[in-house]
């Protein structure tokens, strides 16, 4: 170690970026960071953010670095050379879109010199920043950082290491976005709210289902077409009419959405759904959807008729008998029980066929 008296490198080796430490008189490579002794007793050029002395402590060119004066003082600090911009590693590349050649392109990590420009490799995609971020379902490593994009809402998930959406989310292609499941939590934005197709964050901070649209089923957190929404059952691009409602797309509505078994049904707002009237089917479907339960209007009962099929009927014990219009109304004498108990199901059939006829007129 060479022993020094003055403050500046007179005393130590010329033209070496040394610096003689006041206290023990000893020549040293500074308090200027990441300046490097190298095997000759010089000092390496000083790296990214290290203090320097334009002309006289210089940053490595070898790095793109230059040194920026700091206002006020004598010094200055080393950052990238204009052109240049700074990676997640510290280190300077050339940004997308810059000039580059391919056998020494130093464009930014996750980018290639293609066609002479940097531009972001198969599987990434190009940030705000001007970064290259992994999308969606690529491989990435837990703990490790901009890995995968986080503008588009991408984590690194759990277990099987891939670029994925969090809890209570899903992966949106034409967005390229993850998008918030109904119930979820969601942040309102003028450009966007990134909840599921057909729903809207609201004011509580809530993806919730738009107006004309309903939420599929408990476990099924989606937006389907509600009663009367307009549909296209030979587009896949419109929202399907929500069949948990006993709704299909239909021609006769004018291509929205309605009853499924026309007649049959009438559709209940209160309840969100279309109920059976008065002799028709319901209970358990036993159809293509197994979940679903077809209720009956409120003012009728499923009971099993003599044919022992589950029919929508006015209960006798209830004193009540059907009304001509698929519903159920008190009897007007309760005398007459054992005639309304004998008309209860002519009725019920009769009526399915007269509104059957109506709506055939139509």
């Amino acid at each position: 170690v060479q022993t020094c008296a003055l403050p500046i490198s007179s005393d130590c080796l010329p033209n070496s970026n040394l610096l003689c430490h006041q206290t023990i008189k000893q020549c040293f490579c500074s308090q200027f960071e990441q300046t490097i002794p190298l095997a000759d007793r010089t000092c390496g050029r000083i790296g990214r953010n290290g203090y320097c002395r334009p002309g006289q402590y210089d940053c490595s060119s070898l790095e793109y670095l230059v040194c920026n004066h700091i206002p006020g003082t004598e010094y200055g600090r080393c950052g990238c050379q204009s052109g240049f911009v700074m990676d997640v590693n510290g280190r300077c590349r050339r940004p997308l879109g810059s000039a580059c050649q391919p056998s020494n392109h130093n464009c930014i990590e996750n980018a290639a010199c293609l066609r002479d420009q940097c531009t972001c490799l198969p599987g990434t995609n190009p940030t705000s920043d001007g970064r290259c971020l992994k999308t969606y379902a690529e491989t990435c490593n837990i703990g490790t950082t901009n890995q995968c994009n986080d503008e588009s809402g991408l984590v690194c998930t759990q277990n099987v290491n891939r670029c994925g959406c969090p809890t209570g989310q899903e992966w949106d292609e034409a967005r390229s976005h993850c998008v918030a499941l109904v119930s979820g939590n969601c942040t309102a934005t003028t450009e966007a709210d990134f909840c599921v197709a057909h729903a809207a964050c609201n004011e509580r901070g809530i993806c919730e289902c738009v107006p004309g649209y309903s939420q599929y089923t408990t476990y099924d957190r989606h937006c389907f077409a509600s009663h009367g929404t307009a549909c296209n059952a030979s587009d896949p691009s419109m929202a399907r009419c929500n069949d948990q409602e006993y709704l299909s797309c239909s021609a006769e509505a004018n291509h929205t959405c309605a009853c499924e078994y026309g007649s049959q049904q009438v559709w209940d707002a209160k309840a969100g759904a279309c109920l059976s009237l008065v002799g028709s089917h319901c209970g358990t479907y036993l159809g293509e959807h197994m979940n679903r339960r077809m209720q009956c209007v409120d003012s009728a009962t499923c009971l099993q008729d003599s044919n022992h099929v589950n029919k929508c009927l006015c209960s006798e014990e209830d004193s009540m008998e059907p009304d001509g219009t698929g519903r159920c109304r008190k009897m007007a004498n309760n005398n007459n029980g054992a005639t309304a108990v004998a008309m209860n199901a002519l009725v019920g059939v009769l009526t399915i066929s007269i509104l059957a006829a109506l709506n055939t007129l139509n």
